[in-house]
């Protein structure tokens, strides 16, 4: 019976039916708790709660589960209940949690998870010194999916540290070897705005003909103009 209404209840999180995956698995918790899925219900009703944008009401859900003796799921639960204060804009609790993952879960397959958004917990509070370390070591994690997005916030740091010449050729490298990311039209705004900086507006014209050229649909062509424009004109 408990194995059925585990899967039931899982099956409303895999389909997206938050709302319900997380009353069911509320009611599996009550109702189960020496099941052998229990760290899973709870797992799971965590991610219910994140995956809908309610990351306080994730963290009991995750804090259970890291109360289950020996569950499966403890570096998940830790990971995402690091992640739920990053996402709630508590930023220097996401920073403390997300250091301490990185100690203790060093094999973990979030690990790389884990140094990018320790990163961005820096960044997005200004800490952008202390953000180049975290966004260094996701560099150095092999075969990691964040690799573009530590390159271009690594280079945005150089960047508002005023490091220009540092963050030009950061740029470039990530145009270069992602010419697909999300972040390449981004990454050649602020190439264009660190040769302004710099006084290069032969430098910068080419930045901007680049982005123009190659990213003809981008949303920062405009704003892109208007700082050549503002700078160089």
């Amino acid at each position: 019976e408990d194995d059925a209404r585990y899967y039931h209840a899982r099956s409303f999180y895999e389909l997206g039916d938050f709302a319900s995956a997380r009353t069911e698995f509320g009611n599996f918790e009550t109702s189960y708790p020496q099941s052998i899925y229990i760290d899973n219900a709870r797992y799971y009703l965590g991610r219910s709660f994140f995956d809908a944008g309610l990351f306080t009401e994730a963290r009991g859900p995750f804090e259970r589960v890291l109360l289950t003796s020996g569950s499966t799921f403890e570096d998940d639960a830790s990971f995402y209940h690091a992640r739920s204060f990053y996402e709630a804009g508590d930023f220097a609790t996401a920073q403390a949690n997300l250091a301490a993952f990185e100690t203790a879960h060093t094999q973990s397959i979030y690990i790389d998870n884990s140094r990018y958004y320790l990163g961005r917990s820096f960044f997005d509070a200004g800490l952008f010194a202390d953000a180049l370390g975290p966004f260094e070591r996701v560099l150095l994690t092999t075969g990691s999916t964040f690799e573009d997005d530590a390159r271009f916030y690594h280079a945005r740091c150089r960047f508002h540290l005023g490091d220009f010449s540092a963050a030009i050729p950061e740029f470039e490298n990530l145009v270069a070897l992602f010419p697909a990311s999300q972040y390449a039209d981004n990454a050649l705004l602020f190439e264009m705005r660190s040769h302004i900086a710099l006084g290069n507006c032969a430098a910068a014209q080419a930045a901007l003909t680049r982005l123009t050229t190659n990213y003809p649909a981008s949303a920062f062509i405009p704003q892109a103009q208007a700082d050549f424009a503002a700078g160089c004109l």
